[in-house]
């Protein structure tokens, strides 16, 4: 070994050949047949590779990712089948070996036999007893054989189909075409046969009262028709709402709010569903109740009342519909002393004579009507003082109007309040004659009345130098 500049040099190694053997070769695929390919050809596809001895090389048929069929150990695999639109794609042969895989491609060109069908229902929505019209297009060889379906089940085999419509015939109709094991189908379409609704029936709940502002249940049903049924409600020409019902003979069920621009209100409905021809029910008129409103609790005397004599109490309030309920209660005493339904006048009278300590107490009324919202008025107080009870409160002698009242009687015991412009004392008018046994036929003096009532529903508002009174008539004879 010679050294040179401080450096050694090695003699040279043998040399030794390194040879690399494939444990495959390179796949082949052949497609059968290998062109002019049509829809219910039969096509063969193979796959090829030359193995090295005892190599467990894996081959398979791929279209895209899916594995058509494989083999290992083997220099060939195969794949048949009847050729269909769906199979135009590239096919890929693999071979491969733990990290070692090689690969052929090849595309195959699939021509159609005969197109996809077409079904033709020119109306899919019919009246019934109309004319169902079915349709089945396709073009193709003349050796097509066509079927008609109708909820996946065969109805004829045949292109086209007449029928007179009837509800039953409602149904999924399909076409399904077929030639050389290829079998193609149309899309779906849905046929709807339409009985025609009968007339709506529009109904309110019998128990229901509609009250001013708040809503109320009206019901709308046809007892006939294929269902879905939609329900229109109005009031008047007015449009409401609609409802669409799915159930036959169900009636559709209308929340309406009772508004005030109408006291009397005509409700109708429209039926309709896929038919051509829709029904009108007849007006349902509903009257909208007004509840009470500012009851007062008036009274007289003003002043104390002496044990023996005699209290009157007038509730009145200024608003509401008629018929309305008056009660007079004691506080303490659920029982009412007294009630009265009046049917024209927004107010009531509770009179009682022959006043004792034992009447002593806190007195108001209630008033309602079919609205059922009563409404209460302030507690008046009476006290005993002594030989005389005193009627405390913060407020006179008044009505719902704020107008002083005072007490008459006439000559059938009969008593009347009233009250003028310069709120003077109202003067009774008595007639001293025909006392005694004559007193049952004596005649009841009533003073003229002219109100003006703008409102049925609102109490009268005095107007001007114009005087109201009220008869407050006693029962004769205990009545």
């Amino acid at each position: 070994m010679n050294s040179i500049t401080g450096q050694e040099v090695s003699e040279p190694s043998n040399r030794a050949i390194v040879t690399v053997v494939e444990p495959f070769s390179n796949p082949k695929i052949t497609i059968r047949p290998p062109q002019n390919i049509t829809e219910g050809d039969k096509i063969d596809i193979e796959c090829t590779t030359v193995l090295s001895p005892q190599a467990q090389t894996e081959i398979l048929i791929q279209k895209n990712r899916t594995i058509l069929n494989s083999t290992k150990g083997r220099e060939t695999v195969t794949y048949s089948k009847i050729a269909t639109m769906e199979d135009n794609d590239n096919y890929t042969c693999k071979a491969e070996l733990g990290s070692v895989s090689k690969i052929s491609v090849v595309n195959v060109v699939v021509t159609e036999l005969f197109s996809k069908p077409e079904l033709i229902i020119q109306k899919p929505n019919l009246d019934e007893d109309s004319w169902l019209v079915v349709r089945c297009q396709v073009n193709g060889p003349q050796s097509i054989n066509v079927f008609l379906l109708k909820n996946n089940n065969i109805l004829r085999n045949s292109s086209n189909y007449i029928h007179r419509a009837r509800v039953s015939d409602s149904g999924a109709y399909v076409c399904r075409a077929e030639v050389k094991g290829i079998v193609k189908e149309s899309d779906p379409v849905l046929v709807r046969v339409y009985a025609p609704v009968s007339q709506p029936v529009l109904s309110q709940p019998a128990s229901q009262v509609a009250v001013l502002g708040k809503y109320f249940i009206l019901y709308c049903n046809s007892s006939q028709g294929t269902p879905p049924i939609i329900y229109t409600l109005y009031r008047g020409n007015v449009f409401v709402k609609n409802k669409t019902v799915g159930t036959k003979n169900k009636a559709a069920k209308f929340e309406v709010q009772a508004l005030g621009m109408h006291r009397l209100e005509e409700y109708s409905c429209h039926a309709q569903n896929g038919h051509s021809r829709t029904e009108k029910s007849t007006g349902l008129n509903i009257t909208v109740i007004a509840p009470v409103g500012n009851v007062s609790l008036g009274r007289l005397p003003e002043g104390d009342v002496e044990d023996g004599q005699e209290l009157t109490l007038l509730c009145s309030v200024s608003s509401g519909s008629f018929p309305i309920e008056f009660h007079f209660f004691r506080e303490n005493n659920a029982k009412s002393l007294h009630w009265v339904t009046e049917g024209k006048k927004h107010r009531a009278l509770w009179h009682r004579t022959g006043i004792t300590s034992q009447d002593a107490g806190r007195y108001f009324c209630r008033a309602d009507n079919q609205a059922k919202s009563f409404v209460e008025s302030k507690r008046i107080v009476v006290n005993a003082k002594g030989n005389s009870l005193e009627l405390a409160s913060s407020m006179p002698a008044t009505n719902s109007m704020g107008e002083k009242l005072t007490l008459g009687q006439n000559n059938e015991r009969e008593f009347f309040y009233g009250y003028n412009e310069d709120d003077e004392k109202n003067h009774i008018n008595s007639k001293e004659e025909n006392k005694g046994a004559d007193n049952e036929n004596a005649e009841v003096e009533y003073t003229e009345v002219e109100v003006s009532v703008p409102d049925p529903y609102r109490a009268p508002v005095a107007k001007k130098n114009e005087t109201v009174y009220t008869e407050i008539r006693k029962a004769v004879n205990g009545k």
